[in-house]
């Protein structure tokens, strides 16, 4: 019975031995029908996603950083224009401006109606308790190197409104 055994574990050992066929190592290229990958912008993207909580927010950032410049219709390899592009979606729009080589050197984001991230929702509401939100704005200014973002909310208690400014922080702007 014990060498039994021992066969049967020494044909499992030799059956996984060779079943690694190492004289196939070839790799093939898959070639995929209308994909087309462009180079992210990371330098606007890093900077304008940054603490988004908005999944609308970020697709469209990300839309507006993977955009292949080569694909505006005025796009001149020779030429050293800026290229403007509007990408917009549902109360969201962002007006960017490209260089050249596929940079976003400017841009102009706008929301509306969005879920507000948790440092301004807390601050909003640690502030102006009984007050209840109605309505919400998020605006993105990207100027090819930094990124200043506010958000803007209309308060409502019973018959009175009042608007309030918030950085991305939290923070009230007056």
């Amino acid at each position: 019975m014990k060498s039994l055994v021992i066969g049967i574990m020494l044909l499992g050992v030799a059956n996984l031995g060779y079943s690694q066929n190492s004289n196939d190592c070839s790799k093939t290229a898959i070639e995929l029908s209308g994909v087309e990958i462009s180079p992210m912008d990371h330098a606007y993207f890093d900077k304008v996603a940054e603490g988004v909580g908005s999944t609308k927010v970020y697709a469209l950032e990300r839309n507006a950083a993977s955009y292949n410049v080569k694909n505006h219709p005025n796009f001149d390899d020779n030429d050293n224009k800026v290229y403007h592009v509007r990408f917009n979606k549902e109360k969201a729009e962002i007006m960017a401006t490209y260089d050249n080589d596929g940079k976003i050197v400017y841009a102009h984001e706008t929301y509306e109606d969005l879920t507000l991230p948790p440092a301004v929702r807390n601050s909003v509401y640690k502030e102006n308790p009984d007050w209840k939100v109605n309505g919400t704005a998020y605006t993105v200014f990207y100027n090819g190197v930094d990124a200043s973002r506010t958000y803007r909310v209309q308060l409502k208690k019973e018959k009175m409104k009042k608007n309030l400014k918030f950085d991305a922080e939290g923070n009230s702007i007056k």
